[in-house]
């Protein structure tokens, strides 16, 4: 379960392609370089203290097959060239420690070049937290800042009651916390209790095909153990 969670924080985005597309590949020069789609996504996670810098290619859309770069078209972030990952059809490359921004570079095939930078990305952080008591609502206030325009924060928590955690979410600008609904709450059952929490800045691309695409910044807080009670 806890696995599954962190998969689902870190590629949150992509996972309703992957359902249906992740065996599915092409190389890039099979199809029109104008019609493929971008997603570029700067990801740190705290529990691990590294950064991932992500690059994925799709035809025509984000639900579009998945496509390898086929040469000489190429991938880079702050000038460092991003390597394919073919279990998920991702271009990456890791860094120790946070990185608050940078810039993607991809040339396509036929030598057309796009820059997209990120800059930024907010830190967050659970409060600490003895107990959740489920009998009320509860209000988690975050340690960090605000909320600004195009960005969001997504709260997990799981108890030993389910086999599924409560999803909990906020982006209204200026606010620093999230109400957690009682009956929520209550499906947890009183016990050990997890937490996963996640801050993402999803700014405009600034430049693509005509297919379009997507850049992120996320940024996965320290994992919370606690306790549930009514």
């Amino acid at each position: 379960m806890k696995h599954f969670i962190n998969t689902f924080l870190a590629f949150a985005i992509l996972l309703p392609a992957f359902m249906f597309n992740s065996c599915k590949k092409e190389n890039s020069d099979t199809v029109d370089q104008d019609k493929i789609w971008t997603y570029y996504e700067v990801y740190y996670d705290k529990n691990q203290d590294k950064t991932y810098a992500r690059a994925t290619f799709k035809f025509s859309n984000a639900l579009g097959t998945n496509l390898q770069l086929s040469a000489p078209a190429t991938v880079s972030f702050n000038g460092d060239v991003l390597i394919f990952q073919s279990a998920l059809a991702y271009y990456e490359k890791q860094y120790a420690g946070f990185i608050s921004g940078g810039t993607f570079s991809y040339t396509d095939k036929d030598n057309n070049t796009f820059s997209n930078s990120i800059s930024g990305i907010r830190t967050i952080a659970f409060p600490a937290i003895d107990t959740i008591h489920t009998a009320n609502s509860y209000t988690l206030t975050w340690v960090g800042d605000s909320l600004r325009a195009s960005e969001s924060v997504s709260v997990w928590l799981d108890g030993i009651n389910q086999n599924n955690s409560e999803f909990f979410y906020q982006n209204n600008i200026t606010s620093h916390s999230i109400i957690c609904a009682a009956n929520q709450l209550q499906n947890l059952g009183n016990g050990n209790g997890t937490g996963w929490m996640e801050r993402v800045y999803a700014p405009a691309i600034q430049h693509a095909t005509s297919a379009g695409g997507e850049i992120k910044g996320k940024y996965k807080a320290l994992n919370l153990s606690t306790k549930i009670a009514n």
